[in-house]
């Protein structure tokens, strides 16, 4: 018994010690654990802030190359830009302080993206061509460029005389660019611009006188103070018809047909032309009124429809067949008509002093009535294709759309205040800008797409493929939206915009502010893809027919601007960069 309660002692003694073990042990190493830890984390904070003292260096490496590429290689402005981002990446990262100065060299590296290609600064006046091929210039000593603008090279020069006001010449490019006319008020010039060469010159009386390319481009009406006008080739420069006015030409109007076979002018004194270029015949083919005139072609050339008024009840019509010259007088009591016809068909639609509208049928001088308005409208708008009319009446507080080709009401838009009505140019929508809103409505589908909300629309703009438009408020926005959907693709900040347009390609739109600066967006996507500085807070914005180039004007200072970017490719070094790339600012 003795002995088993010794054995007990010492094993509970044996326990005992175990544990004062394991806890010596257990202390020791928490307390080499702690050690360890800490020391760990000041090797790795020791690491960081040497790493971030390395990335610190060279993003401010990349801020002075930045610079440096900016003041001394303009031309490398687009990889200045991306040196920049590179930088500010790097800032980012580590929350440096100097973040904020990185930003602003990257918006100094950003205001003048754009290639120039052609600048002058004592530009009177210029034109660019339709087929992006041409500049042409006249400086105020009278003398005048026409400049290659891939080579930029002069490929033909011509003297003009110079004028008292400045207006040294006008220029006029045939729908291709092919042809030029240089007007001068001593002579005029008509220039083949593939040869470079002038077709023929005539003796100008005026800086006044004017020049209309016909469709085909065959042939050139140029029409003079005096009251002359004269119908040329655009081959030879011979001269195929003319007639002269008798009145001041101030007041003369010539359109071609579509068929450019046809020519008609119209006079202060009342009377219509028919000019015949193939037969070289002019005929007065209408003799008007005191009480207005207006005339027009029928879509497929065959009829010159022409309207005058005796008083302010009574109105006649007169139907000319283009071909036989034949006249058919149709005489009306309720006043004089307005005359819509389109370019798309040989539909003619007539309005009456009473607001009612008819369709005329040129073959029969048959009319038939489509709609009479009840309201006390003052503005009308008719579809080019003559399927919509929109009217805005002052007594109603909606916006009317009538169907035309069945004269009913399809459908109508709420209205604030004193709203300005568009038609895009596809014929598909209405834009109705009020005070404080734009609305898009589908003609075809007879529905509202959406109300935007504006305040003050200061201007408004649809681009030509009628896919979207553009507007500035008066808080200093410049909005671009979608006109199918109604989505506002960007909101851009531009304070005192003077200038908005799209390109004639509709890829690009063009907004010049009181910053002294112009804009240009893509309407795709709503990016600014080139912001130019101006001299001036009051300048012109011109584009290229297919938006390739796109001009500047203050002044006298002309500055031309390749839009598209993408062809920017530039390969360097660059300390910072392992190696060297290719750089494609896209």
């Amino acid at each position: 018994k003795t002995r088993k309660e010794q054995e007990r002692k010492r094993k509970e003694k044996e326990q005992r010690n175990r544990a004062r073990l394991l806890l010596a042990a257990t202390t020791t190493f928490a307390l080499l654990s702690t050690v360890l830890g800490f020391a760990v984390f000041r090797i790795n904070r020791l690491a960081k802030q040497s790493e971030a003292a390395e990335t610190r260096a060279t993003a401010q490496k990349l801020i002075v190359q930045s610079k440096q590429l900016q003041s001394e290689q303009p031309n490398l402005r687009s990889t200045a830009s991306l040196v920049a981002i590179e930088a500010i990446k790097r800032l980012q990262a580590i929350n440096d302080p100097s973040l904020a100065e990185a930003k602003n060299n990257l918006q100094r590296s950003t205001l003048q993206l754009p290639n120039k290609v052609y600048s002058s600064e004592d530009t009177a006046n210029y034109a660019l061509s339709p087929d992006n091929q041409h500049v042409v210039t006249v400086n105020y000593d009278g003398h005048v460029k026409l400049i290659d603008l891939v080579s930029q090279n002069t490929v033909f020069e011509i003297e003009h005389d110079t004028h008292e006001n400045n207006v040294i010449a006008n220029f006029v490019f045939s729908e291709t660019g092919t042809y030029l006319v240089s007007l001068g008020k001593d002579y005029i010039h008509l220039i083949d611009t593939q040869s470079a060469k002038v077709v023929a010159s005539f003796d100008a009386i005026s800086t006044s006188t004017n020049a209309l390319f016909s469709p085909d481009e065959q042939s050139l009406a140029i029409y003079q103070p005096d009251g002359k006008l004269e119908v040329v080739s655009t081959d030879t420069g011979d001269v195929l018809v003319s007639a002269m006015h008798d009145d001041n030409s101030s007041s003369v109007y010539p359109t071609f047909s579509q068929d450019s076979k046809y020519l008609r002018s119209t006079s202060q004194d009342g009377a219509i032309r028919l000019f015949d270029i193939e037969q070289g015949i002019v005929s007065v083919v209408h003799q008007g009124g005191k009480y207005g005139k207006a005339s027009s072609f029928t879509g497929d050339s065959q009829y010159l429809i022409a309207r005058s008024s005796s008083d302010e009840k009574k109105s006649s019509i007169d139907i000319v067949s283009t071909e036989t010259k034949e006249i058919k007088r149709i005489e009306h009591e309720e006043g004089p008509h307005d005359i819509y016809t389109s370019e798309e068909s040989p539909a003619v639609i007539l309005r009456n002093n009473e607001r009612a509208f008819s369709r005329l049928e040129p073959s029969t001088g048959e009319t038939s009535f489509i709609f009479k308005d009840q309201t006390n409208s003052y503005e009308y708008i008719v579809s080019k294709n003559l399927k919509h009319l929109v009217i805005d009446s002052p007594d109603s507080d909606t916006i009317s759309i009538v169907d035309l080709t069945n004269g009913e009401t399809s459908g109508s838009i709420q209205k604030g205040g004193e709203p300005t009505l568009r038609i895009t140019p596809n014929n598909r929508y209405l834009v109705a800008n009020s005070e404080d809103s734009v609305s898009l409505y589908d003609l075809e589908e007879n529905k509202l797409v959406n109300t935007l909300d504006q305040n003050k629309v200061r201007s408004l703009v649809i681009s030509e493929d009628s896919n979207f438009l553009a507007s500035h408020d008066s808080n200093g926005v410049v909005r671009l939206v979608n006109i199918s959907t109604g989505e506002v693709i960007a909101s851009v900040p531009h304070t005192g915009v003077s200038t908005l347009s799209f390109s004639q390609n509709s890829q690009y739109l063009a907004t010049g502010g009181s910053d002294q600066t112009t804009k240009i967006l893509e309407s795709e996507t709503g990016l600014v893809v080139s912001t130019v500085e101006q001299t001036s807070r009051y300048g012109y914005v011109n584009f290229s027919e297919n938006g390739e180039y796109f001009s500047t004007q203050q002044y006298s200072d002309l500055r031309i601007y390749k839009t598209d970017r993408k062809e920017q490719n530039q390969k360097i070094f660059l300390d910072g960069f392992e190696g060297y790339g290719v750089i494609s600012f896209n």
